[in-house]
Order: C-alpha cells, then structure tokens, then sequence
C-alpha cells in the first residue's frame, strides 16, 4: 500500500510539473499567445495593455512602446519574447550583453531590447526596435497617438 501511494505522489508531482512548464513556455491549456504589438512586426503576450500615449517615434524608423500586463511576472513576458520573436522572425543577441530584465534581438541589422519592470502584480515592460545599445538612447521621439 505504501508503495501504491508513493507512485500516485510521485505522478502528481510529474503531472504539475508539466502542466507548469507548458504553460510557461506556450503549451495547452494555459499557453501564453502572442498577438500583434503596435510596432508592426513585433508580438505581445494576449492582455497586454498599451500604456496610454506611451507609443513613440523618430524619422529614422526608431520605435518605442510601453506595456503593462495585468498578470504575467516580468520573467514570463522574458520567455515569452524568447518564444515568440524567433518565430516572427527575430534572432537572439547576445554579443556581450548581459541584463536579467533585458533581451536582445535583431533582424535585418535592426536592433531590439525588450525590457521589463518588476511589479507586485504583473509586470511592465519596454520594446525599442531600432535603439542600439542601451536604455541612455532617447533622440527626439513624437508621440504616434
């Protein structure tokens, strides 16, 4: 009998921990899916919030959006965009950058950091598409709305 409740604890355990795991990186149930961002080209997790007048641009093609989402933590908008943007087209940078809350990617030579803000619910997070280097960059940017 003791060994019949050890295996029924071990399949739970093995269970949750699948079902955890497919939800953080897109699967069943609870997948996390991408729908388009503002910036063209670019998803974000479903039911993320475009902060209010938080969309701006250069004549230069630089693009900057802030988001909120309700629920998600900061971690998972990371794997999220690490899922998610190889399958729109963008590959990871990581050329001697190294920022837990931020990532890098490019496509066609054009730069992108995703970063994100930690919340005590959900999170915030930033695209910029076409800064290169780091957050310092902030060129004369026209509001979009």
């Amino acid at each position: 009998m003791k060994i019949k409740q050890e295996s029924l604890l071990v399949s739970v355990l093995l269970l949750l921990f699948t079902v955890s795991w497919g939800h953080l990186m897109g699967e069943g149930r609870g997948a996390l899916r991408a729908t388009e961002s503002v910036i063209t080209g670019l998803p974000v997790p479903e039911g993320s919030v475009l902060d209010e007048e938080s969309y701006f641009e250069d004549d230069e093609g630089v693009e900057i959006a802030f988001y909120t989402h309700p629920y998600l933590t900061g971690e998972e908008v990371l794997l999220f965009f690490e899922r998610e943007l190889p399958r729109w087209g963008w590959e990871n940078d990581r050329s001697g950058h190294e920022h837990k809350l931020q990532r890098y990617f490019s496509r066609d030579g054009v730069p992108l950091i995703i970063g994100v803000d930690k919340r005590d619910i959900g999170s915030s997070f930033s695209i910029l598409k076409g800064v290169a280097g780091d957050w310092g960059y902030m060129a004369p940017l026209k509001p979009k709305f």
